[in-house]
């Protein structure tokens, strides 16, 4: 089966993508929190700080869970059998934990 994936192109470009979309949908995430986590002087500038994070952080979960879904369409689109599948799914899960946990809490420390 590795072998198979490897040797094309398009699976390859794909997972690849998956992940980048992830993380850069983690990191704007990211980014939303730590405006929202900023301590500023009260006024116009802050309460534009507080609705632009709102904003981002908003964003940031939309392309983070469309992408979720669209990786989890194609992989059962793929007609795996169950062991692989789980398999997959376990690591899916454990790096997408990771990459959260590294972009995005990272910012309440």
């Amino acid at each position: 089966m590795f072998k198979k994936l490897a040797a094309n192109d398009n699976a390859v470009k794909m997972i690849f993508d998956h992940y980048k979309n992830f993380a850069v949908a983690a990191v704007i995430l990211a980014i939303g929190i730590g405006l929202l986590t900023t301590e500023s002087e009260r006024g116009l500038w802050d309460v534009m700080r507080v609705v632009s994070g709102i904003c981002t952080v908003i964003i940031g979960l939309f392309l983070a869970v469309l992408n979720e879904r669209h990786g989890m369409c194609k992989l059962n689109e793929a007609k795996l059998n169950f062991c692989t599948h789980f398999i997959i799914l376990l690591v899916y899960g454990l790096s997408m934990i990771t990459i959260v946990s590294r972009l995005v809490l990272h910012n309440f420390k």
